[in-house]
């Protein structure tokens, strides 16, 4: 899939976007529609007969979804979705009961017009090779921050289009086919954010969105983009980061990557600076706004000059916490955390490793690396 932009793929999700009641205490209504919103589409059709249990939209090209969410009144049906594409012409049917199996029934057809907004249409999705063995991809993306607010933007400054201060960050959904089906961009009492956005379906129509570091942002979004679930994590009374990538725990949990500051210990490692940045998983209570720790990656690695070390310019200290001193280099730096049957895996970049924990974080069970301490390890280190 080749894009114009710089995307971070996340996930890849068989979605159903039609969704039943909200799981979340609702939040406050954000002051401006969200762009989301824009995708929410409705369509009514005549109908005749006894109140059918389900409808079923979509075509050989998209597939097929069925929801039980939709109206029907004085022989007509209408419904509120999210159309899996627009390139080709959407059926809708009703699936009534039988008295041996339900029957489906053909109440009408459209070809539906994309409501992407015209910042976004430069954006696209390209299958040069092979075929997409999913109907959607969950996608971040980032934009130029001076296009968002004006549609002729330009700049002749190449910055513009590569560093984080100059850009807002956003999350989308991509049909199979390339096609934007849904754009989602996280704001807070009308702030934009420039950081990296990791997006996670929380069940159908619920989206987790995580802004990483700084912003210290994460919310729960539904699929028409009202924000059911909100927390700053700088504003907790003992404030902590997040970044990267995050897991759900239970409904109101969530595990997550953070960060906290360490001195150098070896003469080695002080030729990298006389301070680090190490990774951490915590537990963040998102309703309650508190965290723990639950496990630290200090346990088993210390700063060493090898040369795997893949950090940023070295001049470039690192933020720790709010109001408290940078530190001199980025050691770990933890992109990823996933859970399968046997438990938890880490990718760590700066130590180009991969590790699987087991269930309760207590024991490493296997590494995958370029030295001899892993238990996979990568003989040509090119």
């Amino acid at each position: 899939m080749k894009t114009s932009f710089w995307p971070l793929l996340f996930g890849v999700f068989w979605l159903n976007f039609v969704m039943s009641g909200n799981v979340f205490a609702t939040a406050k209504k954000t002051r401006k529609a969200s762009v989301a919103k824009r995708f929410l589409t409705s369509v009514a059709f005549p109908y005749k007969g006894s109140k059918p249990f389900k409808v079923v939209y979509g075509n050989d090209n998209y597939g097929y979804f069925a929801t039980d969410k939709f109206q029907y009144t004085k022989g007509r049906i209408s419904l509120s979705f999210i159309p899996p594409g627009y390139q080709y012409k959407i059926h809708f049917f009703a699936k009534k009961y039988g008295s041996k199996r339900s029957k489906y029934k053909i109440i009408g057809s459209k070809k539906l017009v994309s409501p992407v907004p015209e910042i976004y249409k430069s954006l696209n999705g390209n299958l040069r090779h092979g075929r997409f063995s999913s109907n959607f991809f969950l996608v971040s993306g980032a934009l130029p921050r001076g296009k968002f607010w004006n549609k002729q933007f330009r700049s002749t400054n190449p910055d513009v289009y590569k560093k984080s201060k100059y850009r807002f960050s956003f999350s989308m959904i991509l049909n199979r086919f390339g096609e934007i089906v849904w754009v989602y961009v996280p704001t807070d009492d009308g702030e934009l954010f420039q950081t990296y956005v990791a997006t996670k379906q929380v069940k159908k129509g619920h989206y987790g969105i995580l802004l990483g570091k700084k912003a210290g942002l994460f919310q729960v979004v539904k699929y028409d983009g009202t924000v059911v679930r909100s927390l700053r994590s700088r504003d907790s009374r003992k404030p902590f980061t997040m970044h990267h990538d995050f897991l759900f725990a239970s409904k109101d949990k969530i595990l997550t990557i953070s960060s906290r500051s360490a001195k150098t210990r070896t003469r080695k490692a002080r030729k990298l600076g006389k301070s680090f940045l190490s990774d951490i998983i915590i537990k963040v209570d998102i309703k309650q706004g508190r965290h723990k720790k639950v496990f630290d990656l200090l346990k088993y690695f210390k700063p060493n000059d090898h040369k795997f070390w893949t950090g940023d310019d070295r001049g470039d200290h690192k933020f720790v916490l709010w109001n408290k001193d940078k530190v001199d280099f980025d050691f770990l730096h933890l992109n990823t955390i996933e859970e399968n049957d046997e438990g938890y895996l880490l990718g760590v970049r700066n130590l180009n490793r991969i590790l699987l924990m087991d269930k309760s974080f207590n024991r490493m069970k296997w590494s995958l690396g370029w030295d001899e301490s892993s238990t996979f390890r990568i003989v040509n280190e090119e």
